[in-house]
């Protein structure tokens, strides 16, 4: 029996994607769970992350933007959770991922042009889900939220047109821009950012389900 791969899926940039899989993993750390990042993406901006300081550190992670990163995430699941960060559907790898993971979520942010973008993914991995007997859980996150209305209207339309939104949603905080910087997580310090690390460790147990 091996452990969930969980990846993280978007056709347009600044949507947090590697926020959300890092902070997540950072979170399952925390939780004890056994976890493992891998960063497919060539921008690496994960892999930065980790390397800008102790906290992101503590969590094993690979860099591998190949093809044969499949082999790595079969060896990985064997006993850990595998997160994996991705270039975007438009990557050749990222489609190998999205094939392999258990779990994918897509992160959108509060606009139209987001929620498009993000309605253009999940309709991409229905296709690649249609030749695999286990599917792949596919749930949106909405991130970068703010209290303003336009929030809600756009999970309403995202849940209309058939996609799963999860119920937490990822502020539009400045400690999440601080601690890619300081290669750290809400997770880590979560008394002095209880509202951002909340809102991981809402995400964490809704993943987890």
């Amino acid at each position: 029996m091996s452990y969930p791969v969980i990846t993280v899926l978007a056709n347009k940039g600044g949507c947090g994607k590697t926020t959300v899989i890092g902070c997540l993993a950072a979170e399952f750390h925390i939780r004890e769970l056994p976890v493992a990042l891998i960063d497919t993406d060539p921008s690496q901006n994960l892999t930065n992350w980790v390397q800008s300081g102790e906290d992101m550190a503590k969590i094993e992670t690979h860099t591998d933007s190949s093809e044969k990163v499949l082999d790595k995430i079969e060896e990985l699941s064997k006993d850990k959770y595998v997160l994996v960060d991705t270039a975007g559907f438009r990557n050749r790898t990222a489609v190998l991922v999205a094939n392999r993971a258990d779990k994918i979520i897509v992160p959108c942010k509060a606009s139209g042009f987001d929620a498009v973008a993000a309605l253009d993914v999940i309709k991409n991995i229905e296709e690649l889900n249609q030749d695999k007997e286990k599917k792949s859980d596919v749930s949106v996150v909405m991130t970068q939220a703010t209290r303003a209305t336009i929030v809600s209207h756009i999970r309403n339309d995202l849940t209309k047109a058939g996609a799963k939104v999860l119920g937490c949603e990822i502020g539009n905080r400045t400690i999440y821009a601080e601690a890619n910087l300081l290669g750290t997580a809400p997770s880590f310090s979560q008394k002095a950012n209880q509202k951002a690390a909340n809102e991981i460790a809402a995400l964490g147990t809704e993943v987890l389900r």
